[in-house]
């Protein structure tokens, strides 16, 4: 094969999807089945930005390449929605944002802050004071919050599986239980043997 991707989570599906759509011959093997790990069995989640504020991304990183992960991030849930509508891919995406709540008076400050910095570097939220967030969620429990509109959720492993069947409809091979054994590089060239051979 042209590209060899191990692991079919995600990524690997992701990765083996793009690289055949591209003109790779791509080989994928995965030690289980695909989406069998943590790609399958998480809370579906998707959820633009990163966990900390824009600001401190940039202090970190320099604006240049703050900024550019920064995008990267904002823009996240925009291209998953993006490729599932791409390849229709049926995994019950809903994009009808996502909160976080706050449980102290103090939190919600920081929150604030947090839903301020970001909104000035690209991503799309709102603070919500208590009244909004208990209209929103029907709970008098939070002092405050913040709403990502771009983000939804999906069925994990249902997406996994349409990322597997759209990088074999763009000409990519898919081996499941075919576990990685070694990988080295002799003349140039690199060689992936599996457990069968």
């Amino acid at each position: 094969c042209g590209v060899a991707v191990v692991g079919g989570g995600f990524t690997g599906l992701s990765a083996a999807l793009a690289l055949a759509t591209g003109g790779a011959r791509v080989c994928l093997i995965e030690a289980d089945t695909v989406g069998f790990r943590a790609s399958g069995r998480n809370g579906g989640q998707v959820v633009p930005g990163l966990k900390p504020r824009a600001d401190r991304v940039i202090q970190a990183f320099g604006a240049e390449r703050g900024g550019r992960m920064l995008d990267f991030a904002h823009a996240a849930a925009d291209r998953t929605f993006d490729l599932i509508a791409r390849h229709r891919i049926d995994c019950n995406p809903t994009r009808n944002g996502w909160i976080q709540g706050e449980f102290s008076r103090l939190a919600r400050e920081d929150l604030r802050r947090r839903a301020e910095i970001n909104a000035q570097h690209g991503s799309d939220v709102e603070f919500l004071d208590e009244g909004r967030i208990e209209a929103l969620t029907g709970s008098g429990f939070h002092y405050g919050g913040l709403l990502e509109r771009r983000a939804g959720a999906v069925h994990p492993l249902k997406l996994a599986r349409g990322l597997a069947r759209a990088a074999v409809g763009a000409g990519a091979s898919i081996h499941e239980t075919t576990r990685a054994a070694l990988l080295e590089q002799t003349g140039g060239r690199w060689r992936l043997s599996t457990e069968q051979g």
